[in-house]
């Protein structure tokens, strides 16, 4: 049963219902099946009322006809009207021959006429219905004339079967004439629904088309104020970036019909971003609280983070955001915001923020694709005025380096050729005295010139070592207090020819075994003591001091000694009574190749180096240094530097503590040390001379008068030297006899093989 229901319903979905057939066809085939139960109906009727046996067999034909010819139709899709033309064949032919058969105005085919008629209007249209209804009119009324006027052509019957005729053609054309209807409103009913629904989508295309084209037109005027803002950025002509900016997104703001554009730098300090406003532009009509601008009113959104740094976009009303976004954006009056991330160089730079303060909106996918490349082509503006001023900036600084530079060659030539020709003109008029205290004066004055000469070429040598950054610390232990004693005594004889008053305040607190490069702070301390000499005029006043300021933990860069946690930080100043220095000289006081103004360095001399060298010296050693000076009120110079100790105070001063490795220096005393060490030379030479005989070290030097001077300086000691020419020669000696030097004393660059 359910199967059967099944294929009457697909039946008449495929014949009466179906979209892919016309409406006349769907009419066409309920009219030809109403029509075929109709005639089956009557026919049944005509058997039970016992009618002719031709009477039944014409009609049988008639409705078997009507039947295939239908199904033919049906089956292949024919034309509407060839079918409709069918219909009305056998309507106009059948009826009229069955009229006098079944009992003419006696019988029930008044009916069938009626149903006839309305079967016209159902199938025909226009001129065809006119024609067919006359034709028709004219059948019917003939058939009725005739059968009135000659009332013995009709066949008669008994009264109940006239009875039943007419009742029974009633009802089934009254029905059918109802179904028809009831069909006919069925189908205005839906394709009007069709229509309405056609008509509503017809419409809302329109409507999306219509926004479409907006949006296109939204998008031209977009792309066009883009292009035109981009002409701004790139124009060379424009040097005023603010300007550029504001101008560029007032273009975009406008054109958008936004109230605010932001450009936010972002701040990571590893756990949250904080954000500070570049540039920005507000409508120029807002006030109050709509055009305050806030540099800090993102900061604390670090939810965002995960988002910016995938690229992520920030899209749509205030409304829908969380709720702790709306009580923070809410006081600036913004209903709608867009934030776009940027990124420089695959690094998150930051974002731009698009406020729109009066509706609540979406910003479109493509809209959002080309504020995304504005707001990467504003950062980049940004990025390369940047990058512009840094290479600005760093040309201008490399020009002053290398004025610097040319300025320290051109003293250089005065400080090297001024002791040289001393060292020249002395040794010329050594040759030619006539007596002992002439040539001992002239040789004096060498000394002097030569250890003078000695200081720049180790200057400049530290200096080139630290622009190489070869520059290296060899911590020992060592005593403070001798080391600042040392100092002292190089620096002893200037302060007494100079006319000066120097004290010495040393901490009695500060360890006296310390852990660091006791050559080098000396050199340190010499440079500022030496400094404040030559810069201080006679009846001065020079105070040394060195403090503990602190007791704490080593910095990077300081030395660390394996065997002991305890730091002690020290300060070490140097307080003249001077000349003082200009506020604009300090700041490139401590940088390379830099001298005070040319006539102080002509009258003072130096290299103008030993201020950054010992700079540099205590920031490796993780201090630092700096200066207090006003002109015409004298100087202070000061370090700290943390240096390690231990308890082991006990030791002898400036021995080296048992199992400590021997540490040295290379090849080349700083200036002043030399000068000391020439100086202690002389008033050694009055002292015992200690007495090396039995002993014997190797020397590899490659210069003939460097051996000679280092076997006369070590004559007094009766030690015997062997000389090498080279490194090859020296380890070619000392391998034949390994057991025989206790000391190989050499060059670093010799030929053959270097040190």
């Amino acid at each position: 049963m359910d199967r059967l229901k099944d294929t009457v319903r697909q039946f008449a979905w495929r014949h009466f219902q179906s979209d892919e057939l016309p409406l006349d066809a769907r009419v066409i085939n309920i009219v030809s099946l109403i029509a075929t139960i109709w005639t089956a109906c009557i026919f049944t009727l005509r058997v039970i009322q016992g009618y002719s046996l031709i009477y039944l067999a014409f009609m049988l034909c008639a409705v078997t006809l009507f039947i295939i010819l239908n199904i033919i139709c049906i089956r292949r899709r024919a034309n509407p009207a060839i079918q409709a033309w069918a219909v009305v064949f056998v309507v106009e032919t059948a009826f009229p021959i069955t009229y006098f058969f079944t009992g003419a105005m006696n019988s029930g085919f008044t009916a069938a006429f009626v149903l006839s008629t309305s079967i016209l209007f159902f199938l025909l249209r226009g001129r065809k219905l006119a024609v067919m209804l006359v034709l028709h009119f004219s059948v019917i009324i003939t058939l009725y004339t005739v059968s009135f006027l000659h009332p013995e052509y009709a066949t008669w019957h008994e009264p109940y079967v006239v009875f039943l005729d007419n009742l029974c053609n009633i009802i089934i054309a009254g029905c059918i004439i109802g179904v028809v209807d009831m069909f006919q409103n069925h189908l205005y009913r839906s394709e009007h629904s069709k229509v309405e629904k056609e008509s509503a989508e017809a419409f809302r295309i329109a409507a999306e088309l219509a926004q479409a084209r907006d949006e296109l037109l939204e998008q031209e005027r977009l792309l066009s104020v883009v292009n035109q803002t981009a002409q701004m950025l790139l124009n060379p002509a424009k040097e005023d970036l603010g300007d550029v900016l504001y101008s560029a997104m007032a273009m975009i703001g406008s054109t958008m019909d936004l109230d605010r554009l932001y450009i936010w730098r972002g701040e990571d300090d590893g756990e949250h971003i904080g954000y500070r406003v570049f540039s920005h532009w507000v409508r120029p009509e807002l006030s109050g609280i709509l055009s305050a601008g806030n540099n800090d009113r993102y900061a604390y959104f670090n939810h965002w983070k995960e988002q910016f740094l995938q690229g992520k976009t920030i899209n749509g009303p205030l409304a829908t955001m969380p709720s702790d976004v709306r009580d923070g954006l809410a006081p600036f009056g913004i209903k709608s915001l867009l934030i776009v991330p940027v990124f420089q160089q695959d690094e998150y730079w930051g974002f731009v923020s698009f406020d729109d303060c009066h509706q609540d909106r979406y910003f479109a996918a493509n809209i959002v694709d080309i504020l995304r490349s504005a707001s990467f082509m504003l950062v980049s503006a940004v990025s390369m005025d940047q990058m512009d001023r840094q290479a600005h900036q760093a040309l201008e600084e490399a020009l002053r380096a290398s004025q610097a530079k040319a300025d320290f060659l051109s003293n250089m030539s005065h400080e090297i050729r001024t002791p040289m020709n001393a060292i020249i003109g002395m040794t010329a008029i050594g040759r030619e005295a006539d007596n002992i205290a002439r040539k001992d004066d002239a040789l004096d004055k060498i000394d002097g010139a030569s250890a003078h000469l000695l200081g720049v070429i180790n200057d400049i040598l530290d200096m080139s070592k630290i622009e190489a950054r070869k520059l290296e610390l060899f911590p020992v232990r060592f005593n403070f207090a001798e080391m600042i004693d040392k100092v002292m005594s190089i620096v002893d004889f200037s302060i007494r020819e100079h006319g000066l008053q120097c004290r010495v305040d040393i901490d009695p607190e500060i360890p006296p075994i310390l852990y660091g490069d006791d050559q080098r702070l000396a050199q340190v301390v010499t440079n500022l003591m030496s400094n404040a000499v030559k810069f201080t005029p006679e009846g001065g006043r020079i105070l040394l001091s060195a403090k503990v300021i602190g007791h704490d933990g080593l910095v990077d860069g300081a030395c660390a000694l394996a065997d002991s946690d305890a730091v002690s930080t020290i300060r070490v100043s140097v307080r003249d009574t001077g000349i003082g220095i200009d506020p604009d000289q300090q700041k490139q006081l401590f940088s390379s190749f830099h001298q005070a103004e040319s006539g102080i360095a002509r009258k003072y001399g130096g290299t103008g180096l030993g201020l950054s060298i010992s700079k540099n010296i205590i920031e490796m050693m993780g201090g630092r240094i700096w200066l207090q000076s006003e002109p015409g009120q004298g100087s202070t110079f000061s370090f700290e530097v943390p240096l390690q100790h231990d308890d082991n105070s006990g030791q002898a001063s400036g021995a080296q503590p048992a199992g400590q490795p021997e540490t040295g220096h290379p090849a080349g005393l700083a200036a002043a040390d030399t000068v000391g060490a020439n100086k202690r030379a002389r008033r050694f030479a009055d002292e015992e001379i200690p007495d090396f005989s039995g002993h014997q070290i190797l020397l590899a030097e490659d210069v003939e008068v460097n051996q000679e001077i280092v076997a006369a300086l070590l004559e007094k000691t009766n030690i015997r030297i062997t000389m090498a020419a080279n490194g090859l020669e020296a380890l070619e000696v000392y391998a034949a006899d390994p057991a025989r030097y206790e000391l190989i004393f050499m060059d670093v660059q010799m030929p053959e093989m270097d040190g």
